[in-house]
């Protein structure tokens, strides 16, 4: 049965914009750019002023994104998560080259999970991008190239909260510590692009107080390590031109840890010397499918996109003993960019938890989905919000509830990327 508060809804009227004919960008206001390069969400697009990633003006260049969501909903058991506005991330960027064959890039992150907050080097690594034979290289810690959206941060997507697949099989957004190689090269008039990854240390993390039952058997940060405690990820994907101002992006990615460590600590204590150490073999295989496509006389933009993820590993049980097992995922969205001010779309993922055990794809009766609606209003390319509500449902045995959230996202300074596609 989904709840929510009565009170709530007649409260978020008067949080919409005002209609699309009232708006006028008005004398000084910077215009949001219609940019088909740049991913559906990406804030501060243009190249002008200090918005490049190498900015002049600072050495290094230099940017905050500040991220507030409040999220609001009559989820029982969840005052840690809803019913509050919180400084989601506020992230610290820089970036600068450092001689003629690369830069380096860091992005410090406070961030508010409702649970804790907690400040991280969510990124920080150097990028040797102009090598021979267009191979480029980065090393540190950093998103990994898996799927279209991995490398995206969590505020610049087009909707609020990540996929529910991710959070599944990754806990969110998937960190490597490690090395990256990728190459650049063209199958005639198709650009193609290579990567593959090796990281000492993988963990997913999201800034939302979520994830399945099995979201966190990422590489702990502590232990003894071998070389089968490693996880390598790999990816290859080609960009097509569709039409004038359009592109379809394909790609294939994969990760494979033949030892991800997890720790179980029996009364809670860490580092209290009862940890029982396990180690699970993981194998994830995804395919992402982009369409975007733009028309410049209407500045009007569509967007679509899908995942499709199988994830093929180990994972714990209540009897200690680990079990092997299949587990699905879908999910996608789709975005009318309306103006350079107003988009809407929607959003919706289903997944399989990671002890489903199912031995076909999609089978079984472990399974979990969310939907989700939004609407988006850049009042410039530097400052938006975003109204969304969702459906939220757990799985078999839990109730399922909506969730309505209001996202404020301002951008200062540069802004940027490592991987834009």
């Amino acid at each position: 049965m989904t709840r929510l508060p009565a009170v709530l809804l007649p409260s978020l009227l008067f949080l919409l914009p005002p209609p699309l004919a009232a708006q006028d960008p008005g004398a000084g206001q910077d215009e949001p750019q219609l940019d088909v390069a740049a991913p559906p969400g990406r804030m501060g697009a243009s190249r002008s002023g200090f918005l490049g990633t190498f900015d002049s003006s600072f050495n290094p260049a230099i940017g905050v994104a500040f991220d507030l969501v409040g999220e609001f909903s009559g989820a029982p058991g969840r005052a840690d998560r809803y019913n509050q506005i919180r400084a989601r991330s506020v992230e610290l960027n820089l970036a600068s080259r450092i001689d003629p064959l690369g830069w380096a890039y860091a992005f410090l992150t406070a961030a508010d999970t409702g649970a804790e907050t907690a400040v991280e080097v969510e990124e920080a690594a150097i990028w040797l991008d102009r090598l021979p034979a267009d191979l480029s290289l980065r090393a540190g810690r950093f998103l990994a190239d898996f799927g279209r959206w991995n490398t995206i941060h969590s505020h610049d997507k087009p909707f609020v909260n990540e996929d529910g697949v991710r959070r599944e099989f990754f806990g969110g957004p998937l960190f490597l510590t490690g090395v990256e190689v990728h190459q650049w090269f063209g199958l005639g008039d198709l650009p193609v692009r290579w990567s593959l990854g090796l990281g000492a240390d993988a963990t997913g993390d999201d800034h939302d107080a979520a994830g399945g039952a099995h979201a966190h058997d990422g590489a702990a940060p502590f232990g003894r390590r071998g070389l089968d405690n490693w996880i390598a990820t790999g990816r290859f994907t080609g960009q097509h031109d569709v039409g004038g101002n359009g592109y379809f992006q394909w790609g294939l990615s994969g990760s494979y840890a033949p030892g991800m460590l997890r720790f179980e600590d029996p009364d809670g204590t860490p580092g209290s010397g009862d940890e029982s150490r396990l180690e699970l073999r993981q194998a994830v295989t995804a395919l992402d499918l982009t369409l975007r496509t733009v028309d410049a006389s209407a500045r009007t933009a569509d967007t679509v996109g899908v995942e499709l993820w199988r994830r093929q590993g180990q994972f714990d049980t209540p009897a200690g003993a680990p079990a092997s097992g299949p587990a699905d995922g879908l999910w996608g969205f789709y975005e009318h960019d309306f103006s350079p001010f107003w988009a809407a779309g929607v959003q919706a993922s289903w997944w399989q938890h990671a002890d489903a055990g199912s031995s076909g794809w999609f089978g079984g009766a472990s399974g979990a989905a969310q939907r989700a609606v939004f609407l988006t209003w850049n009042l410039s390319e530097f400052n938006r919000l975003r109204l969304q509500l969702a459906h939220e449902n757990p799985g078999p045995g839990r109730e399922d509830f909506l969730v309505v959230a209001l996202q404020w996202t301002a951008i200062l300074g540069s802004h940027s990327h490592a991987i834009e596609w």
